[in-house]
This record gives C-alpha cells, sequence and structure tokens, in this order.
C-alpha cells in the first residue's frame, strides 16, 4: 500500500516528494525500508533522523526530517489504526461514549461486558453507561483515590460489578496460542526490550512519562 493511501485512510498529511510504498510496521529502532514508523515526541527527532524505515508517523510540528512523513494530530492513536485497521476509538473529552457505544448495539441496550484498565473514575462511569442492564462491569486498573460511583445506576441496571487484580493462569495457555497464532499481534506494541534489572528506571519510570514513545516494554529475563 502507497503511503499517501494510508495517509487518506488516516486523514493526515503527507510532507517530503516521495510516496513509498508500506509493506508493514515497526518500531523505530527495528524499522527496515518498506516500512512505517512512529514517533510522538519531538525529543525523540535524533532516533527519527536514524531509523532504516521509508516512512515515520510524527506530530504537525515535528521537525522537518529527511524521510517521507505522514503529519497527524495524534501519532500513537494513527499508528495504532495503522495496526489495526477495523479499530473504533472514541475521545472521552468530545463524544459521549455512553451514547455512542449503546447506538452501536441492537436496540441501543448496551455492550454485555466493560473493561476499565486505566483507574480513571470517569472512565469507570462510561462503562457503567455503556453496559447493558445485567451487563458486567470488570475493573481491572488501579484507582490512586476513592472513587465515586453511582450505585443507583449499580442497583437499577443490576450489574455485575467485578475487580480483577489479576488474570488467572489458566488463561494464560490460550493467549499465548492466540499470540502465536497472530491473533493478537502483541510485538506490535512492545516498543523496547529490557533487562529485568532496569525494570524501574527504563520500564516503570519510562510507561510513567506522559512525553514518552514507548506503548509496552517487554523484561527479557534471559538478557
Amino acid at each position: 500500500m502507497k503511503l499517501s493511501e494510508i495517509a487518506e485512510r488516516l486523514g493526515g498529511a503527507l510532507t517530503g516528494t516521495d510516496d513509498p510504498e508500506i509493506s508493514g510496521l515497526a518500531r523505530i529502532e527495528e524499522a527496515e525500508p518498506g516500512q512505517l514508523t512512529f514517533v510522538a515526541n519531538p525529543k525523540y527527532t535524533a532516533e527519527a533522523k536514524k531509523t532504516h524505515a521509508s516512512a515515520i508517523v510524527v506530530a504537525p510540528d515535528f521537525p522537518e526530517i529527511d524521510l517521507p512523513a505522514l503529519r497527524v494530530a495524534n501519532p500513537d492513536l494513527a499508528f495504532a489504526r495503522a495496526i489495526l485497521p477495523d479499530l473504533v476509538t472514541l475521545n472521552p473529552q468530545r463524544d459521549d461514549i455512553g451514547a455512542r457505544v449503546r447506538a452501536a448495539t441492537e436496540g441501543e441496550a448496551g455492550c454485555d461486558v466493560v473493561l476499565e484498565c486505566v483507574g480513571n473514575e470517569h472512565a469507570l462511569k462510561a462503562c457503567l453507561d455503556a453496559v447493558r442492564k445485567q451487563g458486567v462491569v470488570v475493573q481491572t486498573g488501579l484507582h490512586p483515590h476513592d472513587n465515586p460511583l453511582d450505585w443507583f445506576q449499580v442497583t437499577f441496571k443490576d450489574v455485575d460489578l467485578r475487580g480483577a487484580w489479576a488474570y488467572p493462569t489458566h488463561y494464560w495457555p490460550r493467549v499465548i496460542r492466540m499470540i502465536a497464532s497472530g491473533v493478537l499481534p502483541a510485538a506490535k506494541i512492545v516498543t523496547a526490550r529490557i533487562r529485568l534489572d532496569d525494570a524501574v528506571a527504563q520500564g516503570f519510570d519510562a510507561l510513567l512519562d506522559p512525553s514518552g514513545k514507548h506503548l509496552k516494554i517487554l523484561i527479557d529475563l534471559a538478557a
């Protein structure tokens, strides 16, 4: 697929004179000719200049580099859409999450199961709004403080509210098979591999950095 076709699909603007053929996606450190990569923060301009990728997804104000660039308002989201073309995303600052989800379900009943994965009270309220009567809300994200919830709605909708501290080990073989078969393209969102000794500084701290570039960081126990 040509870069211009991807730009049209994602709603971005192209800079540069070339329109390369894109055959895959990769992290900036591992990208090869024919692949598309992304950088969300200008502080990684040096890495962008060294990449072997044929094109790069960046923000509109990213510095000019000698590489065809697809400029979009949200590079992380655009790259996710490039990985999963059928991905449906909603912006809670703009969209009424509950209304949008209900509108996409039969009879506008709402969805069967909702997972709150970030530990945000507004996200949990949106989950409660989006789930159908007698549906299930699963809380996996850790909340940093008390979270007020509309318990009238929990009772009125007869919702099953569950907390999940960790995923049961009997799920693991199935998940491993799904990753191995490509059903879950997990490798596409791993943006760094580190040693166990570096887990705090290069792992947790890097992921907590609001201006960081990482999606998921893999701890390599064999390194």
